[in-house]
């Protein structure tokens, strides 16, 4: 007996051999297996684990005395060995018992045709056929056709409207086609893959998608193991899945690097908002891989759990990563600590500590990152918002507070004076710098008329590049440019003299005379547009000006979002917390402000220049 034979390794069967070395080269996704062969009485191929050139793993069948069969495999180099099955389940993507009724089949010359849709049943779909379908849609989405073009046109207005590209590709989004252009292209792309035979099955997991933006659900190995499909025709049942999604996270296999880097993973409810995320992080950094590479930032570690409670199975997922996560919900669940509890406790139960978020204003995060867009703010000043509006917010549910959430919700709903300002981009026009103190020392001493005209001033200065404050004007120029008479002007200047804020030897109406002020600042300063003055911005706010200077006087580009309180801003411009939330009001209805309420909760947006 040869030393084969003593170890029961079955030398005969090269047929055998042969179908199980073809059905690696069909099966397995990675360059290593793909290129199986036999070589005398085993196969050969490169081993997953130590990348050698040389190929130094060998798979051969086991005949044991009991009369059994099975597949195993080992490498010479590194030592790994086990089951030729689980090694195809975990390189391919598949379920080891369909790996295992693949391989019998291929052994039996009966190759096992990819699972049947129609009899899908409670069974997941073969993960063949779903790597098939998502490649081909997002082929047929972003293939520079004309065709292709005019069959899609509403799915990639829609994806453009909702991602940026870099995201798209990234996830690698696609479209699902309609009839005709799928039944003529479809068959010449299954066989390029040389998979024609799961012609029938992607004709009809392609016919139920249809119309709708598909985007694939891939396993932390990078395999597809279902898909998920959106219709955007505004019917109902917008969302279909279509394979297992119970314990996969969308997006986890491009962000476990992120994830173990941070030890933190920060979990979405959906895709969007998964993929605006990622895309703030990566406009964020100072340089964006780019041209066919993906962009890495900051927030590159989040996921979706595509619903708004994470299952046990994707929680297990995270932990091979982290042990700690933060789940952001949509801002509709605000109010809902029950949920937020269960989610802290199924966290809990994984071995994970987790906090609970809730966007602000009702919106999700897709909506609150454009919100903030829309109004000018630079990518870094939305990064730095949502860390200290959402993630790093004092609101969140942990295990610690999670059981006294509910008791204080209601004494949390009724504190009304709580403000989240947030500065609009209006820095970018012409502008005079104004000091933080300077401004702070002029709301407390002035008032609505008497700012005005200080504003005034300080605009000349910067028009005249007046370095030591020392500007030549006329009275009736100052008269002008704060709407009023000279007179009523003039005795403005005089108080604004007595407080220490300006001085002269002389003022007249006609004739030319020196003022002094307050040079501008260089450091630690605000920046008010000269068309809010010029243009007659400030004197349209009447006597909300001081309430809206002290809300912009708030916040600054290092910290573009702060809380502060009603009772805290009334204080500073030296009026009543009533007569403060109506100015808030009068501002909002004028475009300086936009606000959002939630849960007694304001969310204040100012500009000096009115956004209409």
């Amino acid at each position: 007996m040869t030393a084969e034979g003593r170890r029961g390794i079955c030398v005969d069967g090269d047929a055998d051999l042969q179908a199980v070395a073809r059905w690696l080269r069909v099966v397995c996704r990675s360059a290593s297996l793909k290129a199986a062969h036999v070589r005398g009485s085993t196969i050969v191929a490169s081993c997953l684990v130590n990348s050698d050139t040389t190929p130094s793993l060998c798979i051969y069948r086991l005949s044991p005395p009991d009369g059994s069969e099975t597949w195993v495999y080992k490498c010479h180099s590194c030592g790994a060995k086990g089951s030729l099955v689980h090694l195809v389940s975990e390189d391919a993507g598949l379920d080891r018992a369909w790996a295992r009724k693949m391989l019998k089949g291929c052994l039996a010359q009966t190759p096992v045709k990819a699972q049947s849709v129609a009899a899908q049943g409670s069974m997941a779909m073969d993960p063949i056929l779903l790597e098939l379908v998502a490649d081909y849609c997002h082929h047929v989405a972003w293939d520079d056709n004309e065709l292709y073009r005019r069959a899609a046109k509403a799915q990639r207005a829609y994806l453009e409207g909702r991602a940026e590209m870099r995201q798209v590709r990234r996830l690698q989004m696609g479209v699902g086609l309609y009839g005709r252009p799928r039944k003529d292209d479809l068959p010449r792309f299954l066989e390029s893959r040389k998979r024609s035979d799961l012609l029938e099955d992607a004709e009809k997991v392609l016919s139920r998608i249809a119309g709708s933006i598909v985007i694939p659900v891939r396993d932390r190995s990078g395999h597809t193991i279902a898909l998920c499909s959106r219709r955007v025709d505004g019917k109902a049942n917008r969302y279909a899945n279509f394979g297992p999604t119970g314990g996969v996270l969308l997006g986890l296999d491009t962000a476990k690097g992120a994830i173990a880097l941070h030890q933190c993973a920060v979990l979405v409810e959906g895709v969007f908002d998964m993929a605006t995320l990622r895309e703030l992080g990566a406009q964020c950094m100072t340089s964006v891989l780019d041209n066919g590479k993906d962009g890495v930032g900051p927030l590159d570690n989040t996921v979706a759990v595509m619903g708004a409670h994470p299952t046990r199975g994707q929680l297990a997922e995270l932990k091979c990563y982290t042990d700690r996560i933060i789940m952001v919900r949509d801002g509709d669940k605000m109010a809902d600590l029950d949920g937020a509890g269960a989610i802290i406790k199924d966290a809990a139960d994984a071995g994970l500590d987790a906090r609970v978020m809730a966007v602000p204003c009702e919106m999700d995060p897709d909506e609150y990152i454009k919100s903030l867009r829309s109004i000018g703010m630079e990518p870094k000043d939305i990064l730095k918002a949502f860390y200290d509006n959402v993630l790093n917010s004092g609101t969140a549910v942990t295990a610690a507070n999670s059981d006294k959430a509910a008791s204080s919700s209601v004494r949390n709903a009724s504190t009304r004076g709580e403000l989240h300002v947030v500065y609009g981009q209006d820095n970018k026009l012409p502008h005079f710098r104004v000091g933080r103190r300077e401004l702070a020392e002029v709301l407390a001493k002035c008032n609505a008329s008497e700012m005005l005209v200080w504003m005034v001033l300080k605009a000349e200065v910067a028009r005249q590049r007046a370095g030591d404050g020392r500007l030549v004007v006329t009275g009736n120029s100052v008269a002008r440019n704060c709407g009023c008479q000279w007179r009523h002007v003039r005795r403005i200047m005089e108080r604004l003299r007595a407080m220490g804020l300006i001085d002269w030897d002389r003022l007249s109406e006609k004739t030319p005379s020196q003022i002094t002020v307050t040079p501008l600042a260089k450091t630690d300063y605000v920046k008010v547009p000269m068309d809010f003055v010029w243009k007659g911005h400030a004197k349209k706010t009447g006597t909300a000006l001081p309430t809206l200077l002290a809300l912009k006087r708030a916040v600054m580009p290092s910290r573009p979002a702060t809380t502060a309180s009603i009772e805290r801003i009334a204080d500073r411009v030296g009026k009543s917390p009533r007569a403060v939330s109506d100015d808030i009001k009068r501002l909002a209805k004028m475009g300086h402000l936009m606000q959002c309420e939630t849960n007694g909760r304001k969310l204040i947006f100012t500009s000096l220049m009115p956004v209409i």
